[in-house]
C-alpha cells in the first residue's frame, strides 16, 4: 500500500507514535487484518443504527428537523458510547505507526467509509475542502454551533459526534479565551491611555472580535489589524463586524483589513512596518500548519511587532490532544502537534531571556496557549539597540489605524483562570 501523493502533512513531527525500526511497530500482515476488521465493524455499527433509525425519516411522517434532533439528543448518548469505543480501539492501533503508515491507512478508511462521511457535513467538508484548506470560516462556523446536520439522522448523528470532540471543544474555548483577555485588557487600561493596538494573524471570519464588542463603551477601545491570506475569509470578517455595528447604531468598529499571506509578512519588512506596532497580537489555528522553522520565524517577527509592555498569544494542538486519530483517519485533517517545550521554544532565546512566557493547556486537553509579554523596558544587553529598532517602526502609515507609541502598561494580562498554565 503506497503513500498517497500529496496528501502526507509536511514537517509534522512524529514524536508520539512509533519512529521507523520500533520494536512496538505492526508487522504490515497485522495492520492489514486489523484496518480491515476494524472497518467493517465500524461499518455494521453505523449500519445498525441506520435501522434503529429507520422510522426517523428527515421530513416524513410529519417530523419536523427540530423534531427529529430532539429525538437524536435522546439517543446520541448511546451512539458516542458505541463510537467512543471503536475510536479508541483505532487510536490504540494507531499509535504503534508510523506517519507514512498512518497516512495510507487513512486513505483506505475514508475510501471504505466514504457514504457515511459524505451524510455527515463536517466530515464531508473536511475531506472535500472547497476552498482548497482545511479549517475554512464554515468548517469553524459548524464547529462553534456544534448542532445537529445533515440529510440523514445517522449523518446529523455522526456530525454532531464530530464537533463536539475534545478538539471541538478546544476550538470553541480559544474562541472565548481571546475574547475574554481582550476585553480584560481593555478593561484595565486607564480613562487616559489610548485605545489598544490589536493584530489578528490568520484571522478567519474573526468571530471572538466580534464577541468583544457587547456594549457601546467597547467601541472606543480598540484599535484592529485583521490580516488573512484568504479574501473571503476577511470578506466574512468585515460581515461579521458589520453585523456589530448594526446592532449599536452610531458606533463603529476601529478596523483595518489586510489582505496578506504570512509569507509575505515574514519576508517583508517595509510590510511589517507598515503594520505598525501593537499592544496585542494573537493567531489561532494557524501554528497547526507551521513547520519548525516558519513557526520560529513568525513567533519572533510577532513579538519584535509588540510595544514595550505588549502580549502575544499564540494557539497551537498539542501532542496530547485525544482527537488525533479521529482527525486523521476521519477528517483527512493532518496537524502540527507540539509539547509545551517545543511551542515555547520558538520564541528564540535572545528575545524571551528576561520577558514573561507561559504555556499553557486548556480544559478539553488539546489547545495549547503560548502566551508572552513584552517588558516595559528591554533586556540590558538589547538597550543599544533599542532606538534603532523602534525608528520608522511605531509610526502611522498613510493607510493604517496605529498612532504610535501606546502609553506604558498597555500590556496587563489578567489572571488567566480559564487554562491550567504550566510556567516554563
Amino acid at each position: 500500500m503506497g503513500v498517497p501523493q500529496g496528501r502526507t502533512p509536511g514537517g509534522q513531527p512524529d514524536s508520539v507514535h512509533c519512529d521507523e525500526g520500533d520494536d512496538r511497530r505492526l508487522p504490515a500482515a497485522d495492520r492489514n487484518t486489523f484496518i480491515e476488521t476494524h472497518i467493517r465493524a465500524v461499518r455494521t455499527f453505523l449500519q445498525n443504527w441506520e435501522a434503529r433509525l429507520q422510522l426517523v425519516n428527515l421530513g416524513n411522517e410529519g417530523k419536523s428537523q427540530a423534531g427529529t434532533d430532539i429525538i437524536l439528543r435522546k439517543k446520541q448518548s448511546s451512539f458516542n458510547q458505541g463510537f467512543h469505543l471503536l475510536s479508541r480501539q483505532l487510536a490504540e492501533h494507531a499509535q504503534h505507526l508510523t506517519l507514512p503508515e498512518r497516512v495510507a491507512e487513512g486513505e483506505v478508511w475514508r475510501r471504505e467509509l466514504g457514504r457515511w462521511i459524505e451524510q455527515a457535513p463536517i466530515l464531508d467538508r473536511t475531506n472535500k475542502r472547497p476552498r482548497g484548506y482545511l479549517g475554512d470560516s464554515e468548517m469553524m462556523r459548524m464547529i462553534y454551533a456544534n448542532d445537529y446536520r445533515g440529510p440523514t439522522p445517522v449523518g446529523r448523528l455522526l456530525h454532531k459526534h464530530s464537533v463536539s470532540t475534545p478538539a471541538g471543544d478546544a476550538v470553541r474555548n480559544r474562541r472565548a479565551l481571546v475574547a475574554d483577555e481582550l476585553s480584560a485588557l481593555a478593561n484595565s487600561r486607564g480613562p487616559d491611555e489610548p485605545p489598544m493596538t490589536l493584530l489578528s494573524v490568520a484571522c478567519g471570519p474573526a468571530h471572538e472580535i466580534a464577541d468583544i464588542f457587547t456594549t457601546p463603551a467597547a467601541f472606543g477601545k480598540f484599535r484592529i489589524v485583521l490580516l488573512d491570506q484568504d479574501p473571503e475569509a476577511l470578506s466574512e470578517a468585515r460581515e461579521n463586524i458589520g453585523v456589530v455595528e448594526r446592532q449599536y447604531p452610531g458606533h463603529r468598529v476601529d478596523v483595518r483589513y489586510e489582505q496578506a499571506s504570512i509569507g509575505s509578512l515574514l519576508r517583508s519588512g517595509p510590510k511589517r512596518n507598515s503594520l505598525g506596532k501593537f499592544d496585542f497580537i494573537y493567531s489561532m489555528g494557524l501554528y497547526d500548519y507551521l513547520d519548525k522553522r516558519t513557526a520560529q520565524k513568525l513567533t519572533n517577527a510577532l513579538f519584535d511587532m509588540l510595544q514595550p509592555g505588549g502580549t502575544l498569544l499564540l494557539g497551537n494542538y498539542s501532542t496530547s490532544n485525544p482527537t488525533r486519530t479521529y482527525l486523521e483517519y476521519w477528517c483527512d485533517w493532518w496537524l502540527v502537534y507540539r509539547t509545551p517545550d517545543e511551542f515555547a521554544a520558538l520564541l528564540s532565546p535572545d528575545r524571551s531571556c528576561g520577558q514573561s512566557v507561559d504555556v499553557g493547556l486548556d480544559p478539553s486537553g488539546s489547545q495549547l496557549f503560548l502566551r508572552a509579554h513584552k517588558s516595559l523596558s528591554p533586556p540590558a544587553s538589547k538597550q543599544s539597540n533599542t532606538s534603532s529598532e523602534s525608528d520608522g517602526v511605531g509610526t502611522r502609515s498613510n493607510e493604517g489605524v496605529l498612532a504610535g507609541p501606546q502609553a506604558e502598561g498597555s500590556g496587563r494580562v489578567p489572571s488567566g483562570e480559564t487554562m491550567a498554565r504550566a510556567r516554563l
